[in-house]
C-alpha cells in the first residue's frame, strides 16, 4: 500500500495501524522530576523518572477504563469503571515527592469481582521480578527454557500469606527499580503467570472484603535509580516501618528475656520412630511414642559436642517430663500447639483412638465444636486438616475462627508451661494466612483476622513465652520472636503438599537432591528479602519437612545459605536415625568417618549457627552478587559482620582471602 496516495488523515490511521498503535487519549500529570501518563480508555500507565529517564510502563487493562479525568499539577482524579465493581470506583493518583506515587480507590457496595489495576508492568529482556515468597525470590522476566512459574505456586495468591509472606513486589532494571505496596494487603493478590512471549507477568487483584468494597484501598508505587535489590528492599522497610512491623527481638524480650538464647540456636525436633504411625495411618493397635528415655540421651549428645544454643520441639504432652532436663542446659523448649484444628463429634468415632489421645491439642478443642468455628460465604463450617479414619478414608476436620482462639490461649496455655517448664510454644498454622468468617456471631474481615491472630500471638509473649508459629507473615512481627517454613520456600518444597508426612524422614536419593539443587537451594533464583527488610524482628527456620538434613547430600548447601543469611538450621530427624550409618554419598563432603546422622548434624551446626549467633538482633544491611554468574554473595549486618559465600564448584579469591568451593568466610567491617 502506497499512503503517500491516501488523504493525511487516512495516511495517519493506516500508520497508527501498520505499527500497532490506536489513538487513545492520555493524561498526564508531572512533579517533582516525576511524569505520570494515564491512558483513559485501555487504562494502561507510564511513569518517567528524571533525570535518568527511567521509564515503568504497563499492558493495557483488562475490563477497564476511566472516565471524568481532571488534574492538576501533581494530581489526577477519575472514575474507574470496572467489571467487578457495579458502581464507578472514584480513582486519585498523586506525585508525592520526586520518587513516590499514591494511588488510591474508593469502591462502594458489592464488589463480585476481583478489580485488577494496576495491570501487569511490560518487561525488558534483562529485568527480574523480586517477590517475597518464603523469605524470598528472584525471577528473571524472560523465563529461562524450561522453567515454569508454576514453581511459585502464583496463579493466584492473597499477600500476607505463605506464597507472599510481605506486602510488596518489586520490578528490577539494572540497580533500577520500582516497588508495588499495597498500603493494606489484607484483601490484595498477585499472581505471576508466564505470558505468551515466554516472559513472566505479574497480574494484580484487589479482593473484596466479605463480599463488599468495604474501605478506601490505597497504594504506594515507590521508584530508585540506583542500588538495585537492597535498596527495593530497604525502601519498602522505610515505608512499612510507621505500620509498627518492625517491634525488634530485643524489644520482644522486655517481656520474654530468654528471647537473647534464641540467637543462633538449632531447631530440633525428635520424632518417636513410630510417630507417623500415630498421626496418618489408620491401625486402632495401640501405639506409644513415649520418646522421654531418647530425649534425654540425645540432648546430651548435644550438651557434650558444646552446643549450648538450641530450641526444642516437644510435640506430644507424654515427652512433657523433660523439659526441665532440657532447661538445665539453658536451652528454649517449646510446646507444639494447634488452635486451628477442631474434631467434630461425629469424626470421634472413626479417627484412632490412640491418635486423639496423644494429641492434647485435639482433646483441648473438642469444646469449640460447632459454635467456634469458622464459617464459609455459604453457611456451611470450614473445613481444615484431613486425618485417615479406621476405614483408610480422609476426613476433615473444622477449622477454629482466629477470633475465638485468643481466650483459649490464655486459659490454657500458661497453666501448661508454668507445671512442665516450658519457655517457648509454637501454634501451627496460625502464622501463614488471613481468614474471613461469616458466622452471624463472630464475623470476620480479613483485616480484622489479622488483628485477632497478632492478639493471639501476643497472649504467648504477655505469658512470658518466645512465640512462634509456622511461615509467620509480616504483619504480625510485633507479637512473633520466631517462625519455622519461610526458610523453605513453599512451592520448592520436594512435594510440597505432602511433606508434613516426611517431616521425620532423611532422603539419600539423588533425584531429591537435584530437585533441590534446580529451585530451593538455588542461589539464581533465591535472594534475602525478608531479611534485609526484617532480619532483626524475627529468627526464621526451615520447614520440617524440609529441615536441613532431610536430604544430607545437601546439608551443606542449607549451612551456606544459613551463614550468608544469617539464620540458625533446622534438624528433624527419628530416634532411631541419629546413630544410623548414611550411604557415602548421603555425607555432604565430611569425614568418611563420620557417617552416622549424629556426626553430619553436629558438624552441621558449627558450620551454620556461628553468624546467626553474631547477628540474631542486627540489622541485614545489604545483600549483593559479587559474580555474574551470582554463585558469590556478600551479606553485611550492622554490627559489622560481613558474610561471603561460595556457592560454585571453583575456589574464589577475595581480597587476599580463599574461600573453597560451598564455603563463606566471615570478616568484620568499620562503620566508623
Amino acid at each position: 500500500m502506497n499512503i503517500r496516495k491516501l488523504p493525511l488523515f487516512l495516511s495517519l490511521l493506516v500508520l497508527f495501524f501498520l505499527t500497532g498503535y490506536a489513538i487513545c487519549p492520555a493524561t498526564e500529570i508531572a512533579a517533582e522530576g516525576l511524569s505520570v501518563s494515564l491512558n483513559d480508555q485501555d487504562g494502561s500507565l507510564i511513569i518517567t523518572s528524571a533525570p535518568k529517564k527511567i521509564v515503568f510502563r504497563t499492558e493495557p487493562a483488562a475490563d477497564l477504563h476511566f472516565q471524568d479525568l481532571q488534574t492538576d499539577q501533581k494530581t489526577l482524579t477519575a472514575n474507574m469503571i470496572a467489571k467487578g465493581s457495579p458502581d464507578p470506583i472514584l480513582f486519585t493518583m498523586e506525585i508525592l515527592n520526586d520518587h513516590e506515587i499514591s494511588l488510591s480507590f474508593q469502591g462502594s457496595g458489592k464488589m463480585s469481582l476481583p478489580v485488577s489495576w494496576p495491570p501487569p508492568f511490560v518487561q525488558e529482556p534483562n529485568d527480574s521480578v523480586l517477590l517475597p515468597i518464603g523469605s524470598g525470590v528472584i525471577w528473571p522476566a524472560n523465563l529461562p527454557n524450561g522453567e515454569d512459574p508454576q514453581y511459585l505456586s502464583m496463579k493466584e495468591s492473597l499477600f500476607w500469606t505463605r506464597n507472599l509472606t510481605m506486602g510488596f513486589w518489586s520490578v528490577l532494571r539494572g540497580d533500577a527499580w520500582l516497588d508495588l505496596i499495597p498500603e493494606d494487603a489484607s484483601d490484595a493478590a498477585l499472581s505471576a503467570l508466564r505470558d505468551p512471549q515466554g516472559r513472566l507477568s505479574c497480574r494484580f487483584l484487589w479482593h473484596s472484603e466479605n463480599g463488599e468494597w468495604g474501605y478506601r484501598r490505597t497504594m504506594r508505587l515507590i521508584l530508585g535509580d540506583s542500588g538495585g535489590i537492597t535498596a527495593a528492599c530497604k525502601a519498602y522497610r522505610k515505608y512499612r516501618i510507621p505500620f509498627g512491623f518492625g517491634k525488634t527481638l530485643l524489644e520482644k524480650a522486655k517481656q520474654a528475656p530468654q528471647i537473647k538464647n534464641i540467637a543462633g540456636a538449632a531447631n530440633i525436633w525428635l520424632w518417636h520412630d513410630h510417630c507417623a504411625e500415630l498421626m496418618y495411618e489408620r491401625t486402632t493397635e495401640k501405639i506409644d511414642v513415649d520418646n522421654t528415655s531418647a530425649i534425654e540421651k540425645i540432648a546430651e549428645d548435644f550438651h557434650q559436642a558444646g552446643i549450648d544454643r538450641v530450641l526444642w520441639g516437644i510435640f506430644f504432652i507424654k515427652d512433657a517430663p523433660k523439659v526441665k532436663d532440657l532447661r538445665k542446659y539453658g536451652w528454649l523448649v517449646s510446646k507444639y500447639d494447634n488452635f486451628t484444628d477442631v474434631m467434630p463429634p461425629e469424626l470421634q468415632k472413626v479417627i484412632p483412638a490412640h491418635r486423639i489421645e496423644n494429641c492434647d491439642y485435639t482433646v483441648r478443642r473438642n469444646k469449640n465444636w460447632p459454635q467456634d468455628i469458622l464459617v464459609q460465604p455459604n453457611g456451611s463450617l470450614a473445613k481444615c486438616w484431613a486425618l485417615y479414619g479406621i476405614d483408610g478414608k480422609k476426613y476433615n476436620q473444622n477449622a477454629l475462627c482466629p477470633r475465638q482462639a485468643e481466650s483459649d490461649i490464655r486459659a490454657e496455655v500458661p497453666g501448661i508451661a508454668q507445671k512442665w517448664g516450658f519457655n517457648a510454644w509454637f501454634i501451627d498454622v496460625m502464622g501463614g494466612s488471613l481468614r474471613q468468617c461469616f458466622s452471624k456471631d463472630h464475623p470476620m474481615t480479613r483485616r480484622e483476622s489479622r488483628q485477632y491472630q497478632l492478639y493471639n500471638f501476643q497472649a504467648l509473649l504477655d505469658s512470658g513465652l518466645v512465640s512462634g508459629t509456622e511461615e509467620g507473615v509480616e504483619c504480625f512481627l510485633p507479637a512473633l520472636c520466631y517462625t519455622e517454613g519461610k526458610m523453605s520456600v513453599f512451592p520448592y518444597r520436594i512435594d510440597p503438599h505432602m511433606c508434613w508426612r516426611w517431616k521425620s524422614e532423611s532422603f539419600s536419593d539423588p533425584e531429591k537432591a537435584l530437585y533441590l539443587d534446580r529451585y530451593m537451594l538455588n542461589p539464581k533464583y533465591r535472594v534475602p528479602i525478608w531479611d534485609l527488610v526484617w532480619h532483626e524482628c524475627s529468627v526464621n527456620y526451615w520447614y520440617w519437612g524440609d529441615a536441613s538434613n532431610n536430604v544430607p547430600a545437601r546439608l551443606k548447601r542449607r549451612d551456606l545459605f544459613n551463614a550468608l543469611y544469617g539464620t540458625p538450621p533446622m534438624y528433624s530427624f527419628k530416634t532411631k536415625d541419629w546413630n544410623a550409618p548414611f550411604p557415602a554419598d548421603a555425607k555432604s563432603g565430611s569425614d568418611p568417618e563420620k557417617s552416622t546422622l549424629k556426626d553430619l548434624i553436629l558438624a552441621s551446626y558449627r558450620r551454620a549457627a556461628p553468624v546467626a549467633r553474631k547477628t540474631a538482633f542486627s540489622k541485614m544491611l545489604s545483600f549483593e552478587w559479587i559474580t555474574e554468574d551470582r554463585l558469590i554473595q556478600r551479606t553485611v549486618f550492622a554490627d559489622g559482620t560481613v558474610v561471603t559465600a561460595n556457592f560454585s564448584d571453583q575456589l574464589f579469591t577475595v581480597n587476599g582471602s580463599m574461600i573453597p568451593p560451598g564455603d563463606y568466610i566471615i570478616t568484620q567491617k568499620s562503620f566508623h
